[in-house]
């Protein structure tokens, strides 16, 4: 609508310089305003509203007991789908996994630091060996965290 003001706004300048797109529209706006606010206008909406209203109060309580029976004769079912839900269900079960991973990791690198501080033997040089494979395990756990992280695209 705004291009075709603007397009009658360009010819009106070309045919006459001193055109007044706005004094020229202005009374049309304010009749279709006085339009939108008129007593019969507002009386015919008033009154659709009306019918409306009483066929909704009409029908509405022979709808109910056709659904109440329907219930009751087991012959209706509700089928609720959620689109997207499995996308969100996968991230959510993927960060989880990933959270409980790095507790594990975790939890390692704690265990095998007080392994290897209190030497529980065997010792190897003078260090746990036990501690020695706690980091290994963790290490390598912590690659494949990483690699799978960054095969996904995301960090």
């Amino acid at each position: 609508m705004l291009k075709a003001f603007s397009t009658i706004e360009g010819v009106g300048l070309m045919l006459d310089p001193d055109f007044d797109m706005i004094k020229q529209a202005a009374p049309f706006i304010k009749e279709v305003k006085r339009a939108r606010v008129s007593p019969q206008r507002i009386t015919g909406d008033i009154f659709r509203l009306a019918i409306e209203l009483f066929q909704f109060v009409e029908n509405f309580p022979k709808d109910i007991l056709s659904i109440t029976r329907l219930i009751k004769q087991q012959k209706l079912s509700l089928n609720l789908e959620y689109k997207g839900l499995d996308k969100m269900l996968s991230t959510y079960d993927q960060i989880s996994n990933r959270i409980s991973f790095s507790i594990i990791i975790a939890a390692l690198i704690i265990g095998s630091a007080l392994v290897i501080m209190s030497k529980v033997p065997p010792l190897f040089y003078d260090i746990s060996l036990i501690g020695i494979v706690g980091f290994l395990a963790a290490a390598i756990m912590g690659i494949w965290l990483l690699v799978a992280i960054l095969r996904k695209g995301r960090l």
